[in-house]
């Protein structure tokens, strides 16, 4: 930071990122896969400001900024057959696992360079306070992915509702812009009431199209320790490559594809109310309803799935115990994106919180609730969104102990999150290039050999069927403690500290691998989160 100085401060910033992951899985592994990892991520930015104060009702601040995300990666496996227990392969010869094991690679490049330049003025003019600003993104993408799938491996995800994302080549350089300006005004129409009206411009070229967004929030002093808060707003967001990480899907962002899409919309409607208990302790309501309109998914292509049924009387184990595969009207995912989903979220939050305002208070924090609703209707189905929590509970306490010992307290309670649960197990069935042209056109079910001289079983699938995100995992809890102990040793300011993540050892599940087992029923197995995890350390402050 350079300044202030005459009404002027100049800031400047930087950073320089570099992560890089270079693995082969060892011979003396004792899991059934095997992992070869290359990957370099760099992430730079560098940006500057100057604010400028003539006055003191005038605050002018002009930002540029330089970000560059970019890497490469390649990635090889062979991976034990996610339908398998993977415990009964824990130890095995192997010499003997390939008939067990899949293949899956890729690779590729990617590049985002954005340049952004923003300005952004607030006045205060007796009770008003005004703010305005213009901005531009200077976008530049560069993505090249290649994949080399098993064909069973394809089977898989075919089956499988969760997986999103049709995993096929994608190469593509684009270059786009955004463009912003915003106006609002904050002002007192009434000793209690007070307005805060805006309006907000954005152009995104990649869509080829333009859009204006009002927005108003009014809050009304009940009194002097309530207020009543509401609030209204219309919100834009565009497709862009450099959001491919968030929503882990990949689309085909072409100009043939995005002149075709409009921007993803959402309405928000807020009503609030606030109320001081005590000098120190508020109390805060509040409800909100959301609506979400033109949200990009994958655009499906109608063709042909393939289903087989169990002959009476015959051993399911073996081809012979199956008709063969017919095909029946299915759909197949696509990366051309479209707007082909809306969705709502409502619910209502409550905080109560505790300030330390008075000298000689030693406990701070606050406790918060609430309950949520979140649902999407894509292809004519309803169901959940995947961050769909209904109950959240939210405990923050701060203790101060004496003038050297402070008390650190968290607690989180969610209900669970939307998974998809499976209904069974089903035959895998692939196709075989059986006229020998080079493309596999003809459904058959997947067999093995279990050995050398055995006889080839039938591999089994997940059968999720058609619905996703029809059950919920267990709920989450976790208890956080952290004591801090504060010295002034050789005139530095210390701090010694014991931090203990999830005290109770609650084994919070995160998602479940289903198998198939011996008996060909389906089996379930659950991946946790941390276990209790005690850390001992210091700062020191110079």
């Amino acid at each position: 930071m350079i300044g202030p100085y005459s009404g002027h401060k100049f800031l400047l910033s930087g950073i320089i990122s570099r992560d890089g992951v270079d693995v082969v899985s060892g011979e003396e592994r004792n899991t059934p896969d095997s992992v070869g990892v290359f990957n370099i991520t760099r992430n730079d930015l560098l940006s500057a400001a100057w604010h400028y104060t003539p006055n003191q009702n005038l605050l002018n601040k002009f930002i540029i900024s330089w970000y560059k995300n970019n890497g490469t990666t390649d990635f090889d496996s062979q991976f034990l057959d996610p339908s398998l227990n993977r415990d009964a392969f824990e130890n095995a010869i192997p010499d003997t696992l390939s008939p067990y094991l899949l293949n899956f690679s890729f690779g590729g490049d990617f590049s985002y360079i954005k340049y952004s330049v923003d300005d952004k003025l607030t006045y205060f003019a007796g009770d008003h306070i005004f703010e305005a600003g213009i901005g531009a993104d200077f976008m530049e993408t560069i993505i090249n992915f290649t994949f080399d799938l098993d064909p069973q491996l394809e089977a898989i995800f075919a089956s499988n509702p969760q997986f999103r994302s049709a995993l096929e080549d994608l190469k593509d350089i684009k270059y786009y812009n955004r463009y912003r300006a915003y106006i609002q005004d904050n002002f007192k129409l009434t000793e209690q009431l007070t307005l805060q009206p805006s309006l907000r411009f954005d152009y995104y070229n990649i869509l080829n199209k333009a859009y204006l967004a009002p927005r108003i929030s009014l809050s009304y002093a009940i009194g002097n320790l309530t207020t009543l808060r509401a609030v209204w707003g219309l919100y834009y967001q565009s497709a862009g490559y450099e959001k491919l990480r968030d929503q882990n899907i990949l689309y085909d962002l072409s100009d043939r594809y995005t002149h075709n899409l409009t921007a993803e919309r959402s309405i928000h409607y807020v009503l609030g109310i606030e109320r001081w208990l005590s000098t120190e302790w508020s109390l805060k309501l509040e409800g909100y309803y959301k609506d979400f309109d033109n949200l990009y998914i994958p655009t499906l292509l109608q063709g042909s799935r393939f289903f087989t049924e169990a002959v009476p009387g015959k051993d399911p184990r073996f081809v012979s115990g199956w008709t063969l595969p017919y095909a029946i009207q299915g759909d197949s995912l696509t990366q051309i994106p479209v707007n082909g989903s809306f969705g709502e979220a409502y619910g209502i939050e409550i905080l109560l919180a505790k300030k330390n305002i008075i000298r000689g208070s030693d406990l701070s924090g606050w406790i918060s609730y609430s309950l949520a609703f979140a649902d999407r209707y894509e292809n004519g189905d309803e169901y959940p969104f995947r961050f769909d929590q209904r109950h959240t509970v939210n405990v923050v306490l701060n203790y101060t102990l004496n003038s050297w010992l402070e008390l650190g307290v968290r607690w989180q309670y969610g209900s669970g999150f939307p998974l998809s649960e499976p209904r069974g197990i089903k035959p895998r069935i692939i196709l075989e290039d059986q006229d020998l042209d080079g493309i596999p056109e003809t459904p058959v079910i997947a067999t093995r050999k279990s050995n050398s001289g055995g006889e080839e079983t039938v591999i089994y699938d997940i059968d999720f069927g058609d619905q996703k995100l029809n059950s919920r995992k267990p709920e989450y809890h976790r208890l956080d403690v952290r004591l801090n102990a504060l010295a002034d040793w050789w005139d530095l300011d210390w701090v010694i500290y014991l931090d203990v993540i999830n005290v109770y050892n609650h084994s919070n599940v995160i998602a479940y691998d289903y198998y198939v087992t011996e008996e060909l029923t389906l089996g379930r197995e659950s991946t946790t989160m941390l276990p209790i995890i005690p850390t001992l350390g210091f700062s020191i402050k110079f």
